[in-house]
């Protein structure tokens, strides 16, 4: 059994954080594993997707910094579902990306922080990440902050509280 086949199984095997802890302790221990993984995010059945993309919105940052091509690229697919969008978007706001990626990660992100059908958690998320480029990048503090402020009567508590301390550290 090779490792891709043994992550599939073991992905599918159980949908718990225990398990999914488990299965990011072996893909840091391996290299080949995180190549699996991302075989998996990339090709697999729905559940394989959705499962791995749960592992790596867990993995320290180091392990994703030759990947988010592939990340950007699987989370602005119209057909990606939930867990795709908010692991990638969960992992963004915290992560210094390569200058070639960045353009394609700021899109992204005001798309799903700005798109009112998309679950709070990936606005919340997207949100995080386009306060992390605009202080990066000051000239994006306006977009910012005007996004925040047009959808702010449009919320739920959750969302409101991230975009109301968005605005406040941009301002």
């Amino acid at each position: 059994m090779n490792k891709t086949e043994w992550l599939s199984r073991e992905l599918l095997s159980e949908n718990s954080k225990k398990n999914m802890l488990r299965i990011q302790a072996r893909v840091e221990e391996d290299e080949e594993m995180l190549d699996a993984l991302f075989t998996l995010f990339q090709q697999g059945s729905k559940k394989e997707v959705q499962r791995s993309a749960w592992v790596i919105g867990t993995l320290p940052l180091e392990y994703l910094s030759a990947k988010w091509a592939i990340l950007l690229e699987r989370a602005a697919e119209d057909k990606s579902g939930d867990a795709i969008k908010r692991n990638v978007m969960r992992q963004l706001q915290f992560a210094d990306l390569p200058e070639k990626e960045e353009s394609a990660a700021w899109d992204l992100a005001f798309r799903l922080a700005s798109a009112r059908s998309e679950a709070i958690a990936i606005r919340a998320f997207a949100f995080g990440c386009l306060e992390k480029m605009a202080r990066k990048y000051p000239e994006l503090i306006p977009e910012t902050l005007a996004l925040a402020e047009q959808e702010l009567p449009y919320t739920n508590k959750g969302l409101e509280n991230r975009i109301r301390h968005v605005i406040r550290r941009l301002s």
